[in-house]
């Protein structure tokens, strides 16, 4: 493995959502498949400590960039979802003005009595 394919310095795992372009890394199996089963049991033969954290520090940047994208999926989602009912309760209320101005006015009346 070339020392060129290595992180030498740790990525930062700040919250921006702004992705890098990251310097192509081994993942965390290929490093640890170069050790070669037999050194596993013992040492981790010639895979340096370096080569193991660069491949680590490029698995965390990944997961946490999935993380990001998964976490900006969901908050589209719930924030269509919230405009979708008011919406829905926008619609509702035009169709029907009286129902709704009496339900408001009943659930005024209610915590008015309940503030005395």
């Amino acid at each position: 493995m070339a020392k060129d394919d290595i992180i030498s310095e740790p990525i930062p795992l700040t919250t921006g959502h702004k992705s890098k372009s990251v310097e192509p890394a081994p993942l965390v199996d290929e490093v640890l498949d170069a050790a070669g089963d037999d050194d596993l049991e013992t040492e981790l033969g010639d895979v340096e400590i370096s080569e193991q954290l660069s491949a680590m520090q490029t698995e965390v940047y990944r997961i946490r960039e999935s993380v990001l994208l998964i976490g900006d999926g969901a908050k589209n989602i719930v924030q269509a979802k919230v405009r979708t009912v008011a919406e829905d309760l926008e619609d509702r209320i035009r169709l029907n003005p009286i129902p709704s101005v009496l339900i408001a006015a009943f659930a005024g009346y209610c915590f008015g009595v309940i503030r005395r």
